[in-house]
């Protein structure tokens, strides 16, 4: 609340909600140390209360409905406090003076499991003992969680979710237990963001193989809500094993955050709930972050504890709204010298999702009070996120207008503005799997050059293209991509009779979408060592999941160790997988195909002036950027890579408002 100076002294007095600055949203905040020491200290009077919290912790992004923060305008004005949490409420000497989200056992909310009575976590965790499904609603969402040691609960938990093979997160007791399961610094883990970290496995880690299939990593993340730590280490009762913790919906729809949502959407899913009734204004996803094996952190998904933060941007510009990807969609708004990023929001393919985005729009311009004159979509006209920017630009008045940004220039934008670089001259390498091209083809890896005005790229190089077999379906079966860069490479391959479509495919080729497509490059690679290679990699066949293919390819790849290869351009170094599949170890040509072309774009990268980046969804991939950054470093140069949003279609909405504030600059 603001002090105001009267006389020589001061005084509190009432926020309004009108009129004034808008202050920052603040993210939501895990379990700080003292709350978790009170949480099980059998003399506090909060001892095991689900909803705990002080000034430094708790629920924040998750419950706001409009600034300033005050508890009027959050979800917590439901709950009138009691006398003693109104005191400390007003004591400038307690630790949760002016804590919005106080409660405590005889004010606050109340945890049940569904259909029961008694203490709802002892049941839920017998729940669990038995290898059963328990949805469990924290603070931004439902969690949907199984005990993480047995593969016959986890492929429960798969089937019923239809989720055969991506990878499951983990929710660990504490630092001790996260140490057998994963290698990084424990300060990662226990930051207050309290994100999923995905690291390199520990041997014998005690988890079931299908928690990760054909992984070397895991993720995994510690308790950051009270409701959560008490459920796996209550100080009466933890729990001896991690718990599988993914996010508590449907494939391809939003993660439910109503008591009712998550009873009907969830029903086939899991066998008990565990409910509350403070509600959740705005579905907040985990944050995920990944270590990687030279110690650099990535960004792959910033939702909780990160976001609503902003990004400075490198100069002032008037309200821009930017609509987002279709994948991994988030919403940004830029209001002065900062970009307001929301969290993960998912598919906008699904109706759900587009609801879920709406109400990410009308938080983010509500709260910062913001009329922008321009929205921001992707060129391509199929899209939804493209449909809806028209539709919000309506909404917004006759003098909003709609810009469309390539896909890949969004991407570098995106790389630009969390570095503050307003101007060229800069190169960016976007690595991706695909994006609306400007030409008619599908673009997918490409050099982008800006000599001076970053809203005029060069695409300096590109990767030879080849079709796209069945549009949509080559994402899905990348045996398809192997067709079509084996035909128009001039590679030879041969037939393979245990898939029937297979000669079908190829007598149609000159049909296919053209693609310079990395991603599809990567999957292709993936389908020649799974049929010719007798590599382990289900996603090639048939992926079940964005980029399961090139997941799977860098996991194999990442379990030989580096090797000393030349630089060689894409077309060659796929005719040399193609020539050593089933003569070497998988393992080891795989490897060497990512180091190969790595090393290629690094030296394609040096050629042009100024600032040198990568973004893209394959620059997560971190064996192909080790590659790309080596001769770049060798040469004394810097390679900017994310450090702050993620490289993937989740950073795309930062880059989308950086054009359009850029676009408004100049007027």
């Amino acid at each position: 609340m603001p002090l105001v100076q009267e006389e020589g002294a001061f005084r509190i007095v009432e926020s309004t909600h009108t009129s004034g600055v808008r202050s920052l949203i603040p993210p939501d905040v895990a379990m700080c140390p003292d709350c978790r020491n009170e949480l099980k200290n059998p003399s506090n009077r909060r001892y095991r209360y689900p909803f705990i919290t002080c000034t430094q912790c708790g629920p924040r992004l998750s419950i706001i409905q409009d600034l300033p923060y005050d508890r009027p305008a959050t979800t917590m004005r439901a709950f009138d406090m009691c006398e003693r949490c109104t005191k400390e409420y007003q004591d400038v000497h307690d630790r949760r003076h002016h804590a919005q989200p106080i409660s405590c056992f005889d004010c606050g909310p109340t945890l049940w499991l569904e259909g029961a009575s008694g203490d709802p976590l002892s049941q839920a965790r017998e729940v669990l003992r038995k290898g059963q499904v328990l949805a469990l609603k924290g603070i931004g969402g439902f969690h949907l969680m199984v005990r993480a040691d047995d593969p016959q609960a986890v492929e429960l938990l798969r089937q019923r979710k239809h989720r055969p093979y991506k990878p499951l997160a983990l929710l660990a007791r504490d630092i001790e237990m996260a140490r057998t399961l994963i290698q990084c610094p424990d300060a990662l883990l226990q930051q207050p963001a309290h994100p999923i970290v995905i690291a390199q496995k520990q041997q014998g880690a005690p988890v079931a193989e299908n928690v990760a299939p054909g992984m070397q990593e895991l993720g995994v993340m510690l308790p950051y809500s009270p409701v959560h730590e008490l459920l796996i280490n209550d100080p009466e009762d933890p729990l001896d094993f991690a718990l599988v913790a993914t996010s508590g919906n449907p494939s391809g729809e939003p993660i439910a955050i109503d008591n009712e949502q998550a009873l009907k959407r969830l029903a086939g899913i899991a066998d008990a709930f565990v409910l509350h009734d403070r509600g959740i204004a705005i579905p907040v996803e985990d944050s995920v972050i990944r270590y990687c094996t030279d110690g650099r952190v990535l960004p792959i998904r910033r939702s909780r504890g990160y976001a609503p933060l902003p990004i400075p941007l490198a100069f002032d510009a008037p309200s821009v709204l930017a609509i987002g990807a279709e994948m991994k969609n988030t919403v940004s708004l830029t209001v002065g010298s900062f970009a307001h990023l929301s969290g993960h929001i998912g598919d906008m393919a699904s109706p759900q999702t587009q609801v879920a985005a709406s109400s990410a729009r009308q938080q983010l311009l509500a709260i910062r009070r913001a009329e922008p004159k321009l929205v921001v979509a992707d060129m391509h006209p199929g899209y939804a996120s493209t449909a809806v920017a028209f539709e919000q630009a309506v909404a917004l008045g006759q003098d909003a207008d709609v810009l469309q940004v390539q896909h890949h220039h969004a991407h570098a934008l995106s790389l630009l503005a969390e570095h503050s670089i307003s101007s060229g001259p800069a190169a960016v390498l976007c690595i991706d799997g695909t994006g609306y091209g400007e030409d008619g083809t599908i673009f997918g890896c490409e050099l982008l050059s800006f000599y001076e005005d970053l809203l005029q790229p060069e695409r300096a190089w590109h990767l030879p293209t080849f079709p796209l077999l069945g549009g949509d379906h080559a994402i899905r079966e990348p045996w398809r991509a192997l067709i079509g860069v084996a035909h128009a490479w001039k590679l030879p391959l041969g037939a393979v009779e245990d898939i029937a479509m297979w000669d079908a495919v190829s007598r149609n080729i000159e049909q296919g979408v053209p693609t310079s497509s990395l991603g599809r490059l990567i999957d292709a690679a993936a389908a020649a060592l799974w049929l010719y290679g007798d590599a382990a990699l289900p996603g090639a066949q048939e992926s079940s999941y964005e980029g399961q293919a090139a997941c799977e390819f860098e996991a194999l790849a990442a379990q030989a160790a580096a090797v000393q290869v030349q630089a060689e351009h894409p077309r060659r170094a796929f005719a040399l997988l193609l020539e050593q599949a089933g003569l070497k170890p998988a393992a080891q040509v795989a490897r060497e195909f990512l180091e190969r072309i790595g090393l290629y774009f690094g030296q394609a990268l040096l050629q042009q002036p100024g600032v040198l980046g990568v973004s893209g969804g394959c620059a997560v991939n971190q064996i192909l950027v080790q590659a790309i950054r080596r001769p770049i470093e060798q040469a004394g140069r810097i390679l900017l890579e994310h450090e702050q949003v993620p490289a993937n279609d989740g950073g795309l909405s930062l880059g989308q408002a950086y054009a359009g504030a850029l676009y408004l600059r100049g007027f």
